[in-house]
């Protein structure tokens, strides 16, 4: 896991490093000076994902999205947690928990996009835009299961890491409100606290999913 991340690091630092030969913009040459946005299919997760992008060059920009859970399944993210299956080992027996019930996810994380406009005369923050993302999540997962006739509850971390790149649209309604379309694809990573490895292949619909993953969502806000 941590090769992984050190290469996810070198990628998103060089990618960096080459917007600082460009040309530091002028930001009385861009219509906005950032952008604030919330995304959407975080929210369907029972997550509020907040992010402020901020131009670097003429032609790209930095995103930095912070991710703050405290979802159950009775809540907004009911039918997302629904379809999850949590398989957590007890750490008495080493027998696993399957299909938790009354499930309870609290957490925090940080989502880090380098986006690059692109177009014959692209404007920063406007239009056609690609690069990399990347996000890391530490979730505290809260349940309950039977064992025989009783009741007893169960709690794991789970850590989740995602490296990818994504192509996206973003447009301005109205002259302040800003939409941002994207979808792409990477890598996707999840480990229990107290496992060795990471958690086996599942459907990729699954929180606690390892493997190649297809990512994008909607995210709207307003412009400064």
């Amino acid at each position: 896991m941590k090769l992984f991340w050190l290469s996810i690091g070198f990628l998103f630092l060089s990618l960096a490093g080459f917007s600082q030969t460009q040309t530091v913009v002028d930001t009385t040459k861009t219509e906005n000076h950032y952008h604030i946005t919330f995304d959407l299919f975080r929210a369907f997760q029972g997550s509020l994902q907040l992010n402020i992008e901020k131009p670097t060059t003429k032609k790209a920009s930095i995103c930095v999205g912070l991710i703050g859970t405290w979802a159950q399944s009775g809540g907004m993210g009911s039918l997302y947690l629904k379809a999850q299956s949590f398989d957590m080992a007890v750490s008495s027996n080493g027998a696993k928990i399957q299909n938790i019930n009354n499930t309870q996810l609290k957490g925090a994380g940080i989502n880090l996009k380098y986006k690059m406009y692109i177009g014959k005369h692209p404007i920063v923050m406007h239009d056609l835009w690609f690069g990399p993302e990347v996000f890391y999540r530490q979730l505290s997962i809260y349940g309950q299961y039977n064992d025989g006739a009783e009741t007893k509850m169960a709690h794991k971390t789970l850590f989740l890491g995602y490296g990818g790149y994504a192509v996206g649209w973003q447009k301005m309604l109205f002259n302040v409100i800003c939409v941002d379309a994207y979808a792409g694809g990477g890598f996707f990573y999840s480990q229990y606290s107290g496992d060795t490895f990471p958690t086996k292949d599942k459907s990729n619909y699954q929180l606690d999913y390892t493997g190649v993953y297809l990512n994008g969502s909607i995210a709207i806000g307003f412009a400064k």
